[in-house]
């Protein structure tokens, strides 16, 4: 471990040491107020050991907050942009643009750099990058199926099936569009069409999802998406472990700034997407946070088209509810949500004379709502017996987690890693159904009570009498 560490670190010093030599390409339009720090002059690499590519970024000396760390020419960023200008295949890829999806001109790019080694521009990046990534992305089918039950699970097979689907169709595009690249002399294009294969595409996919950025650029408010080398060391912030540090796009250049003061050998934390649910966190960087207050189980309701009064029920939930693709967050600060108790009425409601009422804020009978209650009970306790195993499983691989050492977890499989981000997800969303079970049990509690009072009242009436 300490050898490969060393190995890791090395090749991170070589990296930004190659980011700060780049600066001398920053364009003269965007050099005004750059940085005039190199990154090994504001940050230093450090090695966490959590996994076998565990680099973050430490504080080099003591920063100060919307101190400019370093800059960072956008020419050397993996973009849709820099594709035009690369060295080998940019004649190329200009014929794709606006042609193929920029994630797509971005791989192409990536994978050949990578095939490449040390004859690639980039190869002082590329050297560092991880061989593979904890995204769903990247799991075997028996490993998906411990988030069986989970919104997690369709969604993460539904975006393998659409990244086989999209190579397919990405090779065919490129082999029909270029037919003379297939028979080229170039020894690196013909290398570049023979690599290209459907794990060096994931591979790449797996990098720019897990590590890029998105930016608007220019008058017409373009996506300008990129990876930043160096900058991508930078671990990224949870809710509970916010940002200190930002990455702005000025011009030409990118710039990362210090959002507060810090310390010297402080981490250095970035937010690559923001108010991400764990789901999302899984789904595109391989981990999950706990406690993760922008966790949510989705909650589906569909409104039937052959529903009776079908148009003036969805006037009425108009701006809460739409249809075919609709579902509720039950969250564990909101697992009941009003507008979901709303929409059920809605959508229950028999006449129009009901249905106008529950518009107005018409209390319209308990007997409604009690009904809705009981059904709701109902669909989460199916809901909880969907997952694959049951709570106490799942506490058992967690309180195995917690007790380990530090070493145990950096030894860990794979396999088990990921067995432990889907426990770690499944048993979140769990306590969130129980917790939606308990209010709801907790309403219709105040129905019985509600009636044996009123109950109550009318006997001690006629006593009185």
């Amino acid at each position: 471990m300490t050898s490969l560490t060393s190995t890791r670190l090395s090749r991170a010093h070589q990296c930004l040491q190659w980011c700060s030599d780049c600066r001398k390409d920053i364009p003269a339009s965007s050099k005004k107020d750059a940085s005039t720090f190199t990154f090994l002059e504001s940050v230093v690499p450090f090695d966490h050991g959590v996994f076998d590519w565990g680099i973050g970024l430490k504080a080099a000396r003591a920063l100060h907050k919307e101190e400019q760390l370093f800059s960072f020419p956008t020419r050397w960023a993996w973009s849709a942009l820099s594709c035009n200008t690369d060295p080998i295949i940019g004649s190329l890829l200009r014929r794709f643009q606006g042609k193929i999806r920029q994630d797509d001109l971005i791989a192409i790019k990536l994978s050949l750099h990578k095939h490449l080694g040390h004859e690639s521009p980039w190869f002082c990046h590329t050297q560092v990058l991880p061989e593979t990534y904890d995204s769903v992305l990247f799991w075997t089918t028996e490993q998906l199926l411990e988030l069986e039950g989970t919104h997690t699970y369709q969604l993460a097979v539904a975006l393998q099936q659409q990244v086989q689907a999209d190579y397919q169709e990405l090779v065919g595009y490129m082999m029909h569009q270029d037919k003379e690249v297939a028979d080229a002399s170039n020894s690196k294009e013909n290398g570049w069409m023979m690599f290209f294969t459907i794990e060096n595409y994931m591979w790449a996919l797996g990098t720019l999802y897990s590590r890029g950025h998105d930016f608007v650029r220019g008058k017409g408010n373009e996506l300008f998406r990129c990876m930043l080398p160096g900058i991508d060391f930078l671990n990224m912030a949870t809710p509970t472990k916010g940002a200190n540090v930002e990455v702005r796009l000025v011009g030409n250049r990118i710039d990362l700034v210090a959002l507060t003061d810090m310390q010297e050998g402080e981490e250095l934390r970035v937010t690559y997407n923001k108010d991400l649910p764990n789901n999302r966190l899984l789904h595109l960087h391989g981990f999950v946070v706990s406690p993760n207050p922008l966790s949510y189980v989705p909650l589906y309701c569909e409104l039937s088209t052959e529903a009776p009064m079908y148009k003036a029920k969805m006037a009425a939930l108009k701006g809460i509810y739409t249809p075919g693709s609709h579902y509720f967050k039950l969250k564990w600060s909101d697992p009941i949500p009003d507008t979901l108790l709303y929409t059920l009425a809605v959508q229950r409601a028999s006449s129009p004379n009901e249905l106008r009422a529950m518009v107005d804020g018409v209390d319209t009978g308990s007997s409604n709502r009690e009904g809705i209650l009981r059904e709701l009970v109902l669909a989460l306790t199916q809901m909880l017996a969907g997952y694959k195993t049951t709570e106490s499983v799942d506490e058992a691989i967690l309180n195995e987690q917690n007790n380990e050492s530090p070493q145990a977890t950096a030894g860990l499989s794979v396999t088990k890693r990921r067995l432990r981000l889907a426990t770690r997800l499944r048993y979140d969303e769990k306590q969130i159904l129980r917790k939606g079970i308990s209010v709801l049990m907790g309403m219709l509690r105040s129905f019985d009570s509600s009636d044996g009072e009123s109950s109550g009242e009318e006997e001690v009436g006629d006593i009185d009498e």
